[in-house]
């Protein structure tokens, strides 16, 4: 016990130091104010509170929708704020939803409160084409709320089966989510449900979809696990020693395989896309495995094998013909690649460390010569692109290593500009969903060394704007950094 009690005597000591902090080009000593215990510091609600998370453009761009708690606890509610103002709306309050009594339940009562404690409320959501409501998945059944925050939230399915990544259809008409291992929809006008794909092998499941733009087709991506063994995994949280079993694989051994397809948006047998060595996408942290371009004729596929080789090809959705446009090889691993597409649909806008530096580089959809946009001793570290508009938005160390700025740059490479220039650390959240659809707003997640991330509206024609959005800190955290 007396390591436990010099660690505990080592960790007071550095909480009663000044906290030295980077400022540009030397450290400067910043004393922390307040009297907190360690209990208190280290318990919900957090002082520093609760960060936002999983930010959506609606898709005319006037508003967005956010994951959040503003009073530091860890249960997520649905929020909303308009563009360009920032005005805050809750949309939701699902604390007060009890979960769906379970017959003969087998728990402890300390499981079941700690189901409760720890219960992460909204785990994801989804913007109708029309902007005026939200989809979303609560305690795993679905739910629709609408935007302008008038009326709270009804639910749509009730079962103890999970529902997961709902989606909008772009034509509004459908809901789709994953169900049982396979994709469902629900038809809004009918007020009716419809299983569209019918997946039987139990290792086997829809990891990841993606509607096409003119909502007729749905690319989806499965994964299959039979390869792994069913490991224990021992839990010695509870007063007596509990045993987990979970499959998954050791390192060294075979990871997942996935497995590209096209169902029809009425649903029906699965078209496969057919490689020569299985594909694996689990490295993509920036990008997805596939994407759809704008004009809905064609897809993206982010190849990936064991052997780090990494591959881009153009398929097309009707005949599942695919063109490889891009192909490199990293050793030992690649760390993260990001990949977009153009707004005309012509080239994929994609980032590679080739040259020791992540930069960001554009390929002709049809094939052909690679251009660089970026370049420089820097990394390119998130990127996002619009939907219309030949802007793209990156967060860089182009200014200090210790650093990160958010800059923007054309699609040729021309017109760099450096959008903020407050200190700290600016990153984007990986997807589409940093910048607006028309290109002209960009949302940010700041933060420095004395102050939490939080969301900021930065107007990509003012540079130097930021606009927060979000105040999470609770009022004592005044007392604990002076600025």
């Amino acid at each position: 016990m007396r390591w436990r009690k010099c660690a505990g005597m080592l960790v007071i000591l550095l909480l009663c130091l000044p906290l030295e902090i980077y400022a540009g080009d030397k450290f400067v000593k910043t004393p922390l104010k307040g009297k907190f215990s360690l209990e208190r510091l280290h318990s919900r609600p957090f002082i520093f509170g609760t960060s936002p998370k999983m930010v959506k453009w609606a898709a005319d761009g006037t508003k967005i929708a956010f994951l959040w708690n503003d009073s530091g606890e860890r249960f997520f509610d649905l929020w909303m704020a308009s563009i360009p103002d920032g005005k805050l709306t809750r949309l939701t309050d699902m604390k007060s939803i009890p979960a769906i009594p379970i017959e003969d339940d087998t728990r402890t009562e300390r499981e079941i409160k700690e189901a409760e404690i720890y219960n992460p409320g909204i785990v994801d959501f989804d913007w109708s084409p029309d902007g005026k409501t939200i989809a979303f998945t609560y305690r795993d059944n679905l739910f629709l709320v609408p935007a302008d925050g008038s009326k709270s939230s009804r639910i749509i399915i009730k079962s103890l089966k999970k529902q997961s990544q709902p989606r909008f259809s772009p034509d509004g008409r459908i809901i789709s989510f994953i169900m049982d291992n396979n994709l469902w929809g629900y038809n809004i006008d009918e007020s009716s449900f419809s299983q569209l794909t019918t997946l039987k092998k139990p290792d086997i499941s829809i990891d990841n979809y993606y509607w096409s733009p003119d909502a007729e087709k749905i690319a989806l991506v499965t994964e299959d696990t039979s390869g792994h063994k069913e490991i224990v995994i021992p839990d010695y949280v509870p007063r007596y020693v509990a045993v987990n079993k979970r499959k998954r694989s050791y390192v060294g051994e075979s990871i997942t395989p996935n497995q590209i397809g096209i169902v029809a948006r009425t649903g029906g047998l699965i078209r496969w896309l057919e490689f020569d060595k299985p594909l694996y996408y689990s490295v993509f942290g920036g990008s997805s495995v596939m994407a759809w371009a704008p004009d809905g004729r064609q897809f993206l596929v982010n190849y990936m094998n064991t052997f780090q080789d990494w591959k881009m090809y153009i398929v097309d959705a009707d005949t599942l013909s695919k063109k490889e446009i891009y192909a490199e090889h990293q050793d030992p691993w690649f760390w993260i690649i990001i990949t977009y597409w153009s707004s005309g649909s012509d080239k994929v806008f994609f980032t590679s460390e080739k040259t020791g530096w992540r930069h960001i580089y554009s390929a002709p959809a049809t094939g052909g010569p690679v251009a660089q946009i970026t370049d420089g001793e820097w990394d390119v570290l998130t990127l996002s692109a619009p939907e219309k508009g030949n802007i793209l938005v990156f967060s860089s160390s182009k200014i200090h290593p210790l650093e990160q700025y958010l800059f923007s740059v054309d699609s040729s490479g021309m017109n760099m500009v450096r959008l903020t220039t407050k200190k700290g650390s600016t990153t984007l959240t990986f997807g589409q969903e940093s910048i607006s659809p028309d290109g002209k707003y960009t949302i940010i997640n700041f933060s420095t060394v004395q102050n939490p991330p939080e969301y900021y509206l930065v107007d990509n024609s003012s540079p130097g704007s930021m606009k927060r959005i979000t105040h999470s800190p609770l009022p004592e955290f005044k007392d604990l950094y002076p600025g």
